[in-house]
């Protein structure tokens, strides 16, 4: 068999591929040794800060002093932050003053503002019960609460009572002897009285003056 012999400039093709292949990996290693190596130098140098710091420590501990650069950082009214693992420092009671106390005591005492009152129903108009009283008046028959209610809507739409405030009002005019209560079945029905009544010194007839005795 005749034996098939390779281009040399085909070798030299290939072999400067294999080497170009061969430099760009060794470039990539290089570039990461290089940046572990960076890190590792971090490590140590963090390494090597804390154990001067152990040292100092050690020394403070064993000397009985503590140097500036082992010291403890101090909070803002210069108390020293708790150790890792235990909690932080209670403050001491303060010790109560006599005179703030009574001061507490005196606020304490003071009366709270009064709410302004409210002005008087009769500022803006006549009161609720005058209503009332005044629409029983002119009704020739007995209303309920219901019907003064409505009535008084429509003539007082301002106002506009509720059922049960106008029966609360009109049960407060019938303990005065201005209203009449009736019922008609379950129903109850309210009518104004004549005339109110009258004291029992106007009533009581006037007694006749005695006769002169005889002479």
């Amino acid at each position: 068999m005749k034996e098939v012999r390779s281009d040399p400039a085909d070798l030299k093709g290939q072999y400067a591929a294999q080497v170009a292949a061969d430099l760009a990996n060794n470039a990539r290693e290089q570039e990461r040794v290089s940046a572990e190596l960076a890190v590792l130098e971090k490590q140590l140098q963090a390494l090597q800060a804390d154990r001067a710091l152990l040292e100092s420590i050690r020394q403070a501990v064993t000397t009985g002093t503590l140097p500036d650069a082992a010291a403890p950082p101090r909070t803002a009214d210069g108390a020293s932050p708790p150790e890792p693992g235990q909690g932080a420092a209670v403050p001491a009671p303060r010790e109560k003053s006599p005179a703030a106390d009574r001061a507490r005591v005196a606020e304490s005492k003071a009366s709270p503002a009064r709410p302004a009152r409210k002005k008087s129903a009769k500022n803006d108009g006549p009161t609720l019960g005058e209503l009332i009283l005044s629409h029983l008046v002119a009704q020739p028959e007995p209303r309920s609460a219901a019907e003064i209610s409505a009535a008084l809507g429509e003539s007082h739409p301002q106002r506009a009572p509720k059922a049960t405030v106008v029966r609360t009002t009109v049960e407060g005019l019938v303990a005065k002897s201005l209203v009449e209560r009736s019922k008609q079945g379950s129903s109850v029905f309210y009518s104004a009285l004549a005339s109110p009544p009258q004291s029992r010194g106007d009533n009581a007839e006037t007694a006749p003056a005695p006769e002169a005795p005889a002479t």
